[in-house]
């Protein structure tokens, strides 16, 4: 199911439904746990990122163990839904992260805001 999320976004292992029931998806994100502890605050702006899209009520990363959980509104989305939502994020960031020569915590801010821009563009 997320064979083209992994293409798109460069994974070394491609993200996996732990857990589903409708109205809420838990998903395995290897590369989370990856991250140095110093990223782990950008956990809030990037779960920020996905509730842009109308019906995802909540959205709970743990970098740790790399598990994100999504909570959204069956009358609004359904799973394939929320699935092609990531994988839109995930294409925006990759295209965003293009204009810079490094990615660091200084201009990782300014990378959120561009993407946050684009998404609620999509979702006008």
């Amino acid at each position: 199911m997320f064979d083209s999320f992994k293409k798109r976004f460069c994974f070394s292992a491609a993200p996996r439904v732990v857990h589903n029931l409708p109205g809420r998806v838990r998903i395995h994100f290897p590369v989370l746990e990856r991250l140095s502890s110093r990223w782990h605050r950008y956990s809030a702006p990037v779960a920020e990122l996905v509730k842009i899209k109308q019906g995802i009520q909540n959205t709970n990363i743990q970098p740790t163990t790399g598990s994100v959980l999504i909570t959204y509104d069956t009358d609004m989305l359904g799973q394939k839904d929320v699935f092609n939502w990531l994988e839109s994020i995930a294409t925006i960031v990759k295209d965003n992260v293009r204009n810079y020569k490094s990615l660091s915590e200084r201009n990782f801010e300014s990378l959120l805001n561009r993407v946050k821009i684009q998404l609620m563009a999509l979702e006008k």
